[in-house]
């Protein structure tokens, strides 16, 4: 053989032994590591020594072809970045052990290290009773100094603390990450998701460093001096207890200048401590994490049900720097400091709402991972969605459960409102992929494995199937929960597919509704997107359902996609307020039930999808609405699945009649205000009038002096159920601000002289005080409505705010003095008079190269009666800033062509009212063309503006329906 055929040979070799696991190619696996680490603070590498008790493999699968005669037995190990200085095979031969050493060979392409032992012995090493692989090694401690360090396999941080006198100490951390693949950077091991093992760890480090890992402290000692280095420090060493069957991806330690903090929480009949640790002096940042994992993890234990709860410990360690945030590890669960610690004056700030809300999260999914994740696993990384999905959905469950923070009371109805909200405009795309793919990639790290999208829908998708099992009218999971507790004592240390968990649930004895749990999961997880089921009334007056897959601006009918049927839960809120459940796994279904003996179909909006009502629905929700039968997720649901269809080719008669007759049901004295879906409501209804205001075709100017008088009379209803002067705003969520806001701004734009007075009163707040007198959900309304009736002296003051507001800000309950800048600069844009018009426009010429000087014409959309100006203005300076964004080269023409290119866009679509307006438009356009030839960025802001125009052309074709209903 030539030496190019060997290396050919030995490539081939190599591709082969990367794509058989080594679960399948290794004779014997491990079933133990004793694993002992050397952490020495003044070394840059660590030293190890691991002792691999090896089992037969049962699915050993040799290799084609042996060479006859050959005599070896192989063990191959992942290992990476590490340096083997010796390795010996032992076996027990009668009451003696024997030792060889092995040959080692490293192949870095595939992140291996290969152990040989040849000769006449292989056989008794082969077929003893007992066989270990010890090896001795070296390895690398990475320095992270910033967040764009990655941290794999250990590494070492560094930090500075200061004692009560102020004296600052040098400390520093020694940590692990391993998931997914970079425990072969801390010890040779099988480093695979199909593999369990056990692991007991001892480590050898400073005496005055703190250990911890995934299990208990076992024992602990000084070494004696012999065994220090020479360089006058005493060191110890830590043994901890051996832990159960768990992926090598979850091994973790961390060393170092350590302190902590703790709770004991009783879970099932025991105690079980739970430590936060971090750097020393941040102790007094981890009250509030450990109040959250204290009050979380008992309901959380009782959900699963096991008894006695497998875990001893639970510790969380803040890290300085974690590249993905977070770590699940067993027992000890890793976190990024500020995803961790919180300042203890902030817990009841408003402000930091956000972030608290963050860190409950973050704290309960990595504890859920305990139970799923870890105590069962999976067994390929394509299945990290369900991995990631269950504990972000269980999380949110228990936050909810435990009704401890104010801002998870209703954690379903402002995940609806946001994420699931979002997830569904993503999932309305033609070229969206399922949540689960066929496809076999290499994963490096974890975002490899991780998609985002697949995970957020399967969170939803979750929440949907388990709330099949129940029986309650409530959104409970009891039911669900008592068969997954028996899974997990079914499949304890195991690694998994969750079609595995979903077939257990289907043939479970306790799925009493005998739920197809697994096929319902298949179709919602193979394919892609979510359906839009139409409600409508059969021959019969009773309930009939089509489905058909939804799509943002086209229907499916209009693409060569398929339009598979889904497995549809329907969730049916009755008059009597139960709950009747029903599966649609066809194109429609025609269900036994009257029309107005229901009120939504999609009760306590549990299910991922769109329902469009037919026009007798309205009515029952209507109904429903005044005697405040629907709650506030209901409603919600409601209102974001009607945000979806107007405006698109879904849209019909019955959506904006319906539209009309719910909003109008809030205006009765009997019908409570229900803030979030109420304010979703109200700006889709702004929006139909902003068409009809806008946008000129038949019948549009009765349609809108109508929908004028209607929303004039609505917002005057809600805004006289409101009581507007003995409140305390700080003490108002801010849904209901946000709310008070649209409704203060649609009753003031009306001239509701109430809603003008407080308008002008909170104006004046803002102007002169008190401090904190004013919120900053309230600026919009109160500027825009002042603007809209101002003269010279307000207008002055309005322009004044817009450039500075430093001393006004101390008037805000809370906010910025960018809040009102910005709120200043759009109002600028709605002012009536000509003369200020003109001011306006002036106002932005001069200033055209200052970021977001555009937000000054916002204001000019809904502003008709300032249309000619506007073009005029624009039309004269055009070429001009033409001209000169096009030579300056500077960050300040840069801004200037993002400026122009925003401006145009809203001139064009300002203009884009009927025809005429096209027709000034075009005229411009080629005069601009004839000047500068192939101008492309004109033509970009067209299709945008136009783009933003068709959904008012769609919005103005019920008017004629609009004008009987409002008659």
């Amino acid at each position: 053989m030539t030496q190019s055929e060997s290396a050919q040979s030995e490539s081939t070799q190599a591709v082969k032994a990367q794509e058989l696991p080594l679960t399948l190619s290794n004779e014997f696996l491990p079933e133990h590591y004793d694993l002992n680490l050397d952490i020495l603070p003044k070394k840059p590498n660590f030293t190890g020594t691991n002792g691999i008790r090896m089992v037969k493999n049962r699915r050993y699968v040799p290799p084609a072809a042996i060479e006859e005669g050959e005599q070896k037995l192989e063990v191959v190990l992942h290992s990476l970045e590490l340096f083997v200085t010796d390795a010996f095979f032992i076996v027990k031969d009668g009451d003696s052990f024997l030792k060889e050493k092995v040959a080692v060979k490293h192949n870095k392409a595939v992140h291996t290290v290969t152990f040989t032992l040849t000769g006449d012995k292989v056989e008794l090493y082969r077929n003893a009773p007992f066989f270990q692989c010890s090896v001795f090694y070296m390895g690398v401690i990475t320095n992270c100094r910033s967040t764009e360090d990655k941290t794999r396999g250990v590494f070492r941080s560094n930090y500075a603390w200061s004692d009560e006198e102020g004296k600052q100490f040098p400390g520093q951390i020694f940590a692990t990450h391993c998931q997914p693949t970079f425990a072969r950077q801390i010890f040779p091991c099988i480093d695979d998701v199909t593999h369990k093992v056990t692991i007991q760890l001892s480590i050898q480090t400073d005496a005055d460093l703190t250990c911890i890992s995934n299990t208990a402290v076992e024992a602990g000692e000084l070494l004696p001096d012999e065994k220090n280095e020479d360089d006058g420090v005493t060191r110890k060493m830590v043994l901890f207890e051996k832990s159960p069957p768990t992926l090598v991806s979850l091994f973790a330690f961390v060393v170092g200048d350590l302190e902590f903090t703790e709770k004991v929480v009783k879970v099932a009949g025991q105690e079980l401590p739970l430590r936060v640790y971090v750097q020393k002096g941040d102790a007094k940042l981890t009250e509030y994490a450990l109040d959250v994992a204290s009050k979380s993890f008992p309901l959380m234990a009782t959900k699963f049900g096991l008894s006695p709860c497998p875990f001893k410990k639970l510790d969380f360690a803040a890290l300085p720097y974690l590249t993905d945030g977070g770590m699940e590890n067993s027992g000890l669960i890793t976190i990024a400091a500020p995803h961790l610690l919180v300042e203890p004056d902030t817990t009841t700030d408003p402000e930091y709402a956000s972030h608290l809300t963050k860190v409950r999260q973050v704290i309960v999914h990595e504890m859920v991972h305990q139970w799923m994740g870890n105590f069962v696993s999976f067994d390929d990384w394509s299945h990290m969605w369900f991995n990631e999905a269950f504990a972000t959905w269980l999380a949110l469950v228990v936050l909810e459960e435990i009704n401890e923070y104010p801002d998870d009371k209703d954690i379903w109805l402002s995940q609806a409102n946001l994420e699931m909200y979002q997830m569904m405009r993503r999932d309305a795309t033609k070229f969206v992929v399922p949540i689960y793919r066929e496809e076999r990639k290499k994963v490096q790290s974890i975002q490899d494995a991780f998609n985002e999208h697949a995970y957020q829908k399967g969170v939803f998708v979750l929440r949907m199937l388990t709330n099949l099992f129940n029986s309650s009218n409530d959104d409970s999971n009891n039911d669900f929960f008592a068969i997954v507790s028996q899974f997990l004592a079914d499949y304890k240390y195991l690694s998994i597919k969750p079609s595995d968990f979903f077939k257990y649930v289907t043939d479970s004895e306790l799925n009493k509704k005998k739920i197809d749990a697994a096929a319902i999961m298949y179709s919602w997880v193979r394919t892609p997107g979510f359906p839009i089921v139409s409600a409508t009334v059969n021959s019969q007056g009773k309930v009939h359902l089509e489905q058909h897959r939804f799509l943002f601006r086209t229907r499916i009918e209009e693409t060569d996609l398929e339009d598979v049927p889904y497995h549809v839960p329907v969730s049916i809120r009755l008059k009597d307020g139960t709950i009747a459940r029903q599966m649609l796994t066809d194109r429609s279904i025609d269900l036994d039930l009257k029309v107005e003996d229901v009120v939504v179909l999609n009760a306590n909006y549990t299910n991922p999808m769109i329902y469009q009502y037919s026009l007798e629905y309205y009515d029952n929700i209507a109904t429903a609405i005044k005697e405040n039968k629907l709650s506030a997720i209901e409603l919600t649901s409601l209102y974001t699945d009607l945000s979806s269809i107007l405006m698109e080719k879904y849209q019909g008669d019955d959506d904006i009649i319906g539209l009309l007759k719910t909003v109008e049901a809030f205006g009765e004295d009997s019908a409570k205000l229900q803030f979030l879906p109420l304010n979703t409501a109200l700006n889709l209804l702004e929006a139909v009038q902003n068409a009809l205001e806008t946008y000129t075709v038949k019948n549009s100017k009765e349609a809108r002096r109508r929908i004028e008088s209607f929303v004039s009379r609505i917002s005057a209803k809600l805004f006289d159920k409101l009581e507007w002067e003995s409140v305390d705003y700080s003490t108002l969520p801010p849904t209901e601000l946000y709310t008070r806001n649209t409704i203060l701004s649609m009753a003031g734009k009306s001239e509701h002289e109430p809603a003008v007075k407080t308008v002008k009163q909170f104006y004046k707040k803002l102007t002169h005080g008190p401090k904190k007198s004013v919120p900053k959900q309230f600026l919009a309304a109160v500027l825009i409505v002042t603007a809209r009736r101002c003269d010279q002296k307000e207008y002055k003051e309005i322009a004044s705010l817009a450039k500075n507001a430093e001393i006004n800000v101390q008037n805000l309950v809370s906010g910025s003095q960018v809040d009102i800048q910005t709120s200043a600069m759009s109002a600028l844009g709605h002012v009536k008079n000509v003369q200020l018009i003109k001011k306006t426009l002036n106002h932005v010429a001069s200033n055209i190269t200052s970021k977001l000087i555009e937000i000054c014409l916002l204001g000019f959309k809904s502003n008709v009666d300032a249309r000619g100006e506007l073009f005029q203005w624009f039309s004269l300076n055009y070429e001009n800033w033409l001209v000169k964004a096009g030579t300056d080269t500077t960050e300040a023409g840069k801004q200037m062509r993002i400026t122009l290119h925003n401006l145009t866009k809203i001139v064009f679509e300002v203009m884009m009212f009927d025809e005429s307006g096209l027709e000034q438009i075009d005229s411009f356009t080629k005069r601009i063309e004839a000047r500068f030839p192939k101008f492309e960025p004109l033509k970009q802001a067209f299709k945008q503006a136009e783009s933003i125009v068709e959904d008012k052309k769609v919005l103005n074709q019920s008017n004629e329906e609009v004008i009987a209903y409002l008659n």
